[in-house]
């Protein structure tokens, strides 16, 4: 939400027109970015909006583990505070927020709005997102161009090119560009 609410600032101060291109877990932030923007593009790109998108075992697997995770945390009690969790960020993070954070996507339960939405990346092999509850999520968006890569979930060595070119198909398709 902080990240969220950073962004929609931004926005408004700049007078910009935004295009959010979300991945996975972050589609969550634009879909609380479309809630306060009117001019909003979105590309979503295998997006876990909410726990509607994941597939059964991976929702239940999440329950299992934040389960455990929990009651590990409650008997290390303040250890829990450290920054011990590595980070693409210059810092590290500590396991509690680790442990909020998958908390969040299992109880999260994010709408999706009916006109930002413009484009929908979907990998063809996802193990963690079930496509067709992902179409059922994203069915109520009108003008929303769906494509399929042939690649797995979040799989950039292998499918980053094959991303990068439905990326530019939609852009194409937004801004009515050859």
């Amino acid at each position: 939400k902080t990240i969220a609410e950073q962004i929609v600032n931004d926005i408004k101060t700049h007078n910009y027109e935004p295009i959010i291109i979300s991945v996975s877990v972050g589609d969550q932030v634009a879909r609380i970015v479309e809630q306060e923007v009117d001019n909003l593009k979105i590309v979503a790109i295998n997006p876990a909006t909410n726990i509607e998108c994941l597939k059964c075992e991976v929702y239940t697997m999440l329950i299992v583990k934040q389960f455990f995770s929990s009651f590990f945390l409650t008997l290390i009690g303040w250890i829990a505070q450290l920054r011990l969790v590595k980070t693409d960020s210059k810092r590290n993070q500590s396991l509690i927020l680790a442990n909020d954070m998958k908390n969040y996507l299992i109880k999260s339960n994010l709408e999706v709005g009916k006109q930002a939405t413009k484009g929908l990346i979907l990998s063809r092999y996802d193990k963690m997102l079930d496509n067709n509850d992902v179409y059922d999520v994203f069915g109520r968006v009108t003008e929303l161009k769906t494509v399929i890569v042939e690649t797995a979930h979040a799989n950039l060595s292998v499918g980053g090119i094959l991303y990068r070119d439905k990326i530019t198909d939609i852009f194409k398709s937004i801004y009515d560009t050859p």
